[in-house]
């Protein structure tokens, strides 16, 4: 009743302002993710940063990474985040925050969310959650997720250090990798 008609207004106003500016925004954005095996999930200027190190990774190091850009976090797209995760291996969530008492960051608990709740699709029908896809192979379709924080005491997203992480992002062990520290 409160909220169910927000992500109308959202698509809404984004596709009134493409049409005034010229420029096309949407609640999540994809960049080359349709091969991925690693997904970076970044928001706001960490976006631009994330793509041109995959780039980079896919051309020199032949490693098939995509980003996939939030640029709504309330409320949270989760059906589309879901769609595009699906099959994924491996997940890292860029954050400019630690959440040390909390136990996960906050974007790397909505994207769980999401995970969890297209796995209760698969397994108790898509009707649990509403417009979410069913994962139904679970061991393939839900990935391993990171925590990746980044610009702890304000520094930048530096590209050296998110092409180290991405190199020991999917390895056995560590789920936290603390980036510029």
């Amino acid at each position: 009743f409160f909220s169910s008609h927000l992500p109308g207004f959202i698509e809404q106003t984004l596709e009134e302002l493409a049409k005034r500016t010229g420029r096309r925004y949407d609640l999540v954005s994809n960049h080359s993710l349709d091969d991925a095996q690693l997904v970076l999930v970044a928001q706001g200027a960490a976006v631009e940063t994330a793509q041109a190190i995959a780039d980079w990774l896919r051309r020199e190091r032949k490693k098939k990474v995509g980003v996939m850009g939030i640029h709504c976090l309330r409320p949270f797209p989760g059906a589309r985040v879901a769609e595009l995760l699906r099959g994924k291996q491996t997940v890292a969530a860029l954050e400019r925050v630690d959440a040390p008492l909390a136990g996960e960051s906050p974007l790397l608990r909505e994207l769980r969310a999401v995970a969890d709740r297209a796995c209760e699709n698969g397994r108790f029908g898509a009707e649990t959650h509403s417009g979410y896809p069913a994962w139904n192979d679970i061991d393939r379709e839900r990935p391993r997720f990171h925590s990746v924080p980044y610009g702890l005491g304000g520094h930048p997203l530096r590209g050296a250090d998110l092409v180290l992480a991405c190199s020991e992002l999917g390895t056995k062990g560590r789920s936290q990798i603390y980036l510029g520290v």
